[in-house]
């Protein structure tokens, strides 16, 4: 009967752990689209541009590998020039300033009054369009925005980047 508690108690902190861990990530949507009856199983080699970027500049090169393994896992090789598919990335910044307000107090005896909570928070947006090189067209867009930690260390930075770039391409190919 202890080991079970245990086993249980044990499963219980791992779980909250997770979820506090999963919490302090920046939360990242997505939304894609694309040109309706094309053939994505056609496409078996990309060109990766350079990604342009307002940002850091180490963050084209994070963008371009963690694009490079996506595609990769999805039978799409990289070649250096004449791909299939030829992939731009554009990453943007702004400033979204957020106000919470709440009413109340704390404590014994104290009496609280109306509160305002003002931020400004950094939300970047990633765009991913995969364009067939022969018809010089779009195929699929893709569009990742979350919150940027801008005391992020390098590696947070990139696994953050990763995150983002897997989840865009989770759904690729899309059904027709």
């Amino acid at each position: 009967m202890t080991l079970r508690f245990a086993t249980a108690r044990s499963f219980v902190v791992a779980l909250a752990f997770a979820g506090l861990v999963a919490g302090c990530a920046p939360s990242i949507s997505v939304r894609t689209d694309f040109h309706p009856g094309t053939n994505f199983s056609v496409y078996k080699t990309v060109t990766i541009s350079d990604a342009k970027t307002e940002l850091d500049p180490f963050i084209a090169g994070r963008i371009r590998a963690a694009l490079e393994v996506q595609l990769a896992a999805k039978g799409i090789s990289r070649v250096p020039s004449d791909g299939d598919l030829v992939v731009h990335a554009h990453v943007r910044a702004r400033t979204d300033t957020t106000v919470s307000s709440w009413s109340g107090g704390w404590g014994y005896g104290y009496y609280g009054g109306n509160y305002v909570d003002v931020r400004n928070v950094r939300v970047g947006t990633l765009v991913v369009d995969l364009v067939d090189r022969v018809k010089g067209e779009a195929v699929w867009r893709g569009i990742a925005e979350g919150t940027i930690d801008q005391n992020a260390t390098p590696q947070e930075s990139e696994a953050h980047i990763n995150a983002a770039i897997e989840k865009l391409f989770r759904e690729y190919p899309p059904k027709s």
